[in-house]
């Protein structure tokens, strides 16, 4: 072998025992393997693993919130976000418990778009102590989907017990239970709390203080609130609130059917707006309710089954519902009432107020009062002003006697014979400034009678109008109605009309006398 060929093989040789027979210092120095340091559990990680998996099956989501970063805001975009709202109120399952942090008090949840709900829906608060006191400020966004049933716990809405504020909300589902106070929004609302601008589109049934917005309000303010599901009890039951004891309750609605099945003490309620509306400083002004009422109870009213309370009010409100009482064989009497089914026996202020809805099956029936406890009144007149009823209504403004066999004894409350009458300007008028003629006339929002002055304006063309009531000279008008459109005097005047045929025909007749006149001086200038 040569000399070239032996030193390669001995070159090989020595290249590859250092990979077969290696010193301690030489496999530290040149060992191809690296040292592998053993796996770390990760336990921030994999709790951040937990929660997702657990959020993508319809857990809650609390990871908005960290009570330590002091913010005064929150958003929230997602449903198992607003479940984890109702979490953190409700329970106490967390490793801190400040009580301000807890209940929100001083901070503000902001719903950032519309969220429908999947899941059964567990109520945001439950008692005093378990309360929301922040502000909830829904944007005019809507949470759909609402759905509660058959449990057995007191205090089922939305919100389950509310100690702050919750406004610019809308929401829909169904809320069914056999239990005590309940409400589409709110089942509590505790003094101080306030609900405003919020519509409700949910059937809501429950045992008693039962409300299509609130259950019982107690020293809390309910405005610009508007109840359009149906609402069942068996008493205190009403289309915004069961019970409201000493708040007040402006500038509200209710649309929905009313319906209630029990009976008790005379002092139970059903109303179209509040069925128990009590204490001095209790307050139902500038409501109204078209819905229909069916109810067993003792006091049954188109606005308010039961007031009493010196210094409570029902003020400017009307009911163009039926009102509907059942005749039975209890030995408690049924009192029945366009605006109001029993006033106590202290001084309730009633005014300015008026109901065209049928007012039936009573034992004592009124188109305005079912029943009115005078002999407590120093001066009636104080008390119990400017309403009015449609004559075909009910039999008289109070109920006094069975069957509403009694005598219209209150001169200023006031019946109306024609339907006509009640929806003219004048009425409007007479009622105070809180109303307005409906500027739609029979096609208005209110068929002609006069509103409140907070509601929309109809939005029908005028031309439309016309058509509808089937007038045969829509081209002459069309001039008249281009030089006055809707909004002007003119145009309102036209559309407030009861009678249209004959304002037409006067417009026309002093059109043709104008162009009369016209041609004649025309010609006496040539």
């Amino acid at each position: 072998m040569k000399k070239k060929e032996i030193f390669c093989v001995l070159a090989a040789s020595l290249f590859i025992s250092n990979f077969i027979s290696v010193s301690p210092v030489s496999a530290v120095d040149y060992s191809f393997i690296q040292k592998v340091e053993p796996l770390q559990y990760d336990w921030e990680f994999q709790q951040e693993l937990k929660e997702d998996k657990a959020i993508k099956n319809g857990k809650p989501d609390t990871r908005w919130f960290d009570p330590e970063d002091q913010r005064k805001e929150y958003e929230i975009s997602t449903e198992e976000e607003l479940m984890g709202l109702s979490q953190l109120v409700s329970t106490r399952e967390f490793n801190w418990q400040v009580n301000e942090v807890y209940t929100f008090k001083g901070i503000t949840i902001k719903l950032m778009n519309d969220i429908e709900l999947t899941k059964d829906w567990t109520p945001i608060g439950y008692s005093d102590i378990y309360a929301f006191e922040g502000i909830f400020e829904g944007n005019g966004h809507t949470i759909s989907g609402i759905h509660i049933e058959k449990t057995s716990d007191d205090n089922q809405g939305f919100f389950g017990y509310l100690k702050g504020t919750v406004r610019n909300l809308n929401l829909s589902g169904s809320i069914e239970t056999e239990t005590s106070t309940v409400g589409g929004l709110a089942a509590v609302m505790a003094p101080d709390s306030s609900v405003e601008n919020c519509t409700v589109d949910m059937n809501v049934s429950g045992r008693d203080k039962v409300g299509g917005i609130v259950g019982q309000s107690t020293s809390a303010r309910i405005e610009d609130c508007h109840n359009k599901g149906n609402v069942s009890g068996t008493v205190k039951v009403g289309g915004v609130v069961g019970e409201n004891w000493n708040g007040s309750v402006v500038q509200c609605s209710n649309t929905g059917t009313i319906s209630s099945s029990g009976r008790g003490v005379g002092t139970y309620g059903t109303g179209g707006v509040a069925g128990r509306s009590v204490a001095r400083d209790a307050v139902i002004r500038e409501c109204y309710n078209t819905g229909s009422i069916r109810s067993n109870n003792e006091c049954t009213g188109g606005i308010v089954g039961y007031t009493n309370a010196s210094g409570s009010t029902v003020e400017s409100c009307y009911n163009t519902g039926t009102v509907s009482g059942v005749k039975g064989t209890s030995s408690l009497a049924n009192y029945v009432g366009g605006i109001v089914g029993s006033i106590g026996e202290n001084g309730v202020r009633l005014r300015n107020c008026y109901n065209v809805g049928a007012v039936k099956n009573g034992e004592y029936l009124g188109g305005v009062l079912g029943n009115f406890t005078a002999n407590y009144y120093a001066n009636i007149e104080t008390y119990i002003s400017n309403n009015y009823y449609l004559d075909e209504s009910a039999p008289v403004a109070v109920g006094k006697e069975k069957d509403g066999e009694g005598e219209k004894n209150y001169s200023n409350v006031a019946s109306v014979e024609l339907s006509g009458d009640l929806r003219s300007t004048h009425m409007a008028a007479a009622l105070g400034s809180a109303y307005r003629p409906d500027q739609g006339g029979l096609h208005g929002v209110n068929n002609g009678f006069p509103v409140l002055t907070w509601q929309e304006e109809t939005t029908i063309d005028r031309k439309t109008l016309l058509k509808k009531m089937k007038i045969n000279y829509k081209k002459e008008f069309n001039a008249f109605f281009d030089a006055h459109p809707y909004g002007t005097a003119s145009g309102q005047f036209i559309l407030e009309l009861s009678n249209p045929h004959v304002f037409f025909e006067r417009q026309l007749s002093d059109q043709k006398a104008r162009a009369e006149e016209r041609a004649e001086k025309e010609a006496a200038a040539e």
